[in-house]
């Protein structure tokens, strides 16, 4: 606060007597303060052990009920040529009879050779068109349209020789040539250039027009919207997808591998994929099986549904339902045989009556043979008796045409599950270490929790090292700690009833505790363990895991289970699980009161504090008055 001091020449330090005055205020609120942080850090304390026992409860007990882990299976086969298998943990030990009749295929049509362009007929009115359209952009000095017009015909020219690279090019230069004769100096600078770069069309032919392949050439009387080209597409578990192009939609340049985009976001199984390098279109279904296909249609009529549900109804006229299929014609598909590793002789649509036949390819299943029982599968995968069998090629046959007969045997896998086992010992060691390092640790209430004051006289390694023993023992003999902890090491010691043989507890496997002095932490004995497991191979999953649906109580993990349930309640009710004082937990709640105490006192100081100095500020006033009245008589009465 401002006052006036120094005026009056009292020579009084009024903001260190204030301060001497506030001692006793400023020594409760700093009581207040520590206290607070005191239950903030128990609250930390607290918060950490919960975070440690939620994972161990949620994460790390799961690990340790799963059948897979702890009564793992091993497998192996006399011909992994032929099948292989992986067994759950639930799978009876035996030897299994496997044959394997068929393998599982998905369809799959490429093309045989390199795709048909379009007729000649269809090549000579695109170059038509595009050298009118060309000539006539080129002369309003529309370079950008007409460089467009030049490379549509120009890549016609070079498709009338598919197969043959110089004459493709020869033609092409024909078309450039013939462009530039017809227009002598009419054709603006930019346009004479676009024709002399018109080579680099050459070089992309990946992008291959659909009316090139399909030798569409547009009628006098189509709509930029009439359908010129459309198919559907169907796997055989969506329902038919249509693919649809108007005359706008080609003439825009629509390509293979516009196509191939189209059809892949269809939202069938279907996918297709354009290979420039070998000029090569294909049709693949991602699932294989009998009931997954790539049929394909041309149909006269068609609806589709808007992305706003509404119903759209488009026609196919004759033309457009020819060059179609011309367009599916030319690229060739056949059939690819997994088997074989061939390609059958290319699919085609023919027209009778006006009608269409359908093309299509068919997914093959699998189909094994098992302990005398015939299974099928859309994949080469068959899960039978808890085991997940891999077929890898077809059974060779026996001289009366038998298929052979594979053997698939599973056996326990100790190893695996010692590694499990050896985990587990590992996990709950570690918790239990951080339980007992709280409630072993030794509370020095000597080290209370420091001030801004106390810290501002300290250096910063000083203070780290104070606040290290502040910290330490602040849930030292905590009940619900050592309650955990008993209970903890009870359910490891329990017996488990009805495992049907002498093994029936941790100690049975060669887990126990270790020495007194490390408050309950245990340690395997490997040996002994792996000979449990060649007397009974599910022991451990047992004792582990015993279910409380069978005539014994529950295995140990359930019991830990249970108890870090219960410790999870007590800390949250306790301390809450964050920093949020707000939780209702005890700690919390004891926390918020500090606070409000500490507001008060402060406002209660504050009020205090202003009091004094005003007081002050009224004695500097008046001494100075005094002053100034002395030194006034002295004048007079000295003159």
């Amino acid at each position: 606060m401002s006052g006036i001091y120094g005026l009056s020449g009292s020579g009084m330090d009024i903001d260190d007597l204030v301060k001497g005055m506030m001692k006793t205020q400023q020594a409760k609120y700093d009581k207040l303060y520590k206290q607070k942080t005191v239950q903030t850090w128990k609250k930390e304390a607290y918060n950490d052990i919960y975070k440690s026992a939620y994972k161990f409860r949620y994460n790390t007990l799961t690990d340790y009920k799963l059948q897979s882990n702890m009564s793992a299976k091993a497998t192996s086969s006399t011909d992994s040529s032929v099948v292989t298998a992986k067994a759950l943990g639930d799978a009876v030990q035996m030897t299994h009879d496997v044959s394997v009749k068929q393998l599982a295929s998905s369809a799959y049509l490429q093309s045989k050779e390199k795709i048909t362009r379009g007729d000649s007929e269809a090549r000579a009115k695109t170059i038509e068109n595009a050298q009118n359209t060309y000539i006539k952009k080129a002369q309003e000095g529309k370079a950008d349209e007409a460089q467009q017009a030049y490379e549509t015909a120009y890549n016609a020219a070079i498709s009338t020789n598919p197969d043959d690279e110089d004459a493709a090019k020869a033609a092409g230069n024909n078309a450039k040539q013939a462009f530039l004769d017809q227009i002598a100096i009419d054709v603006h600078d930019d346009a004479v250039k676009a024709g002399e770069d018109a080579g680099k069309a050459y070089d992309q032919s990946t992008s291959i027009t659909l009316s090139d392949i399909a030798g569409i050439i547009r009628p006098s009387d189509a709509e930029d919207t009439d359908i010129a080209l459309a198919f559907s597409i169907d796997d055989g578990i969506n329902g038919k997808k249509y693919v649809k192009y108007t005359y706008k939609d080609l003439e825009d340049g629509k390509t293979l591998n516009d196509l191939v985009s189209d059809i892949n976001k269809l939202g069938t199984n279907v996918q297709a994929s354009y290979d420039n390098n070998n000029d090569s279109f294909s049709l693949y279904n991602k699932i294989g099986g009998e009931n997954n296909k790539i049929e394909l249609n041309i149909e006269s009529s068609f609806s589709q549904t808007t992305s706003d549900g509404k119903t759209v109804d488009y026609t196919v006229g004759e033309t457009a339902m020819g060059k179609s299929a011309n367009f599916i014609n030319n690229l060739h598909l056949a059939q690819y045989n997994s088997e074989t590793k061939e390609l059958g002789e290319a699919k085609s649509f023919t027209a009778v009556d006006g009608k269409y036949n359908s093309i299509e390819q068919t997914g093959k299943s699998a189909i094994a043979i098992i302990d005398g029982k015939e299974y099928t599968s859309e994949s080469n995968s068959i899960t039978a008796g808890s085991v997940i069998y891999t077929l890898n090629k077809v059974s060779s046959t026996d001289s009366s045409g038998k298929p052979e007969s594979t053997k698939v045997t599973i056996n326990s896998d100790t190893d695996t599950i010692v590694k499990y086992v050896k985990k587990f010992v590992e996990d709950y060691n570690t918790l239990l270490d951080q339980f007992n390092t709280q409630i072993y640790a030794e509370y020095d209430s000597t080290y209370l929790p420091l001030t801004d004051d106390e810290k501002s006289e300290m250096t910063d390694e000083q203070i780290k090292k104070w606040e290290e023993k502040s910290k330490t023992g602040l849930l030292s003999k905590d009940s619900i700690l050592k309650d955990t902890v008993n209970q903890m090491r009870s359910a490891l010691g329990s017996i488990i009833s009805g495992t049907g043989n002498d093994y029936n507890s941790f100690a049975s496997l060669g887990i126990t505790t270790t020495d007194y002095t490390e408050h309950g932490k245990i340690e395997l004995d490997e040996e002994k363990l792996r000979k449990a497991l060649d007397k009974d191979p599910d022991a451990v999953y047992k004792i582990f895991v015993n279910s409380t649906d069978s005539d014994g109580e529950p295995g140990i993990i359930q019991k830990l289970s249970d108890t870090m349930n219960s410790a999870l309640a007590k800390i949250k009710s306790q301390a809450g699980t964050t920093a949020d004082v707000d939780d209702q937990s005890y700690v919390g709640s004891k926390i918020d009161r500090l606070n409000d105490q500490m507001t008060t006192l402060k406002a209660r100081m504050e009020k205090q504090q202003t009091s004094l100095y005003k007081r002050f500020n009224a004695m500097e006033t008046a001494i100075a008055q005094m002053n100034q009245q002395a030194s006034y008589l002295t004048s007079a009465f000295g003159s």
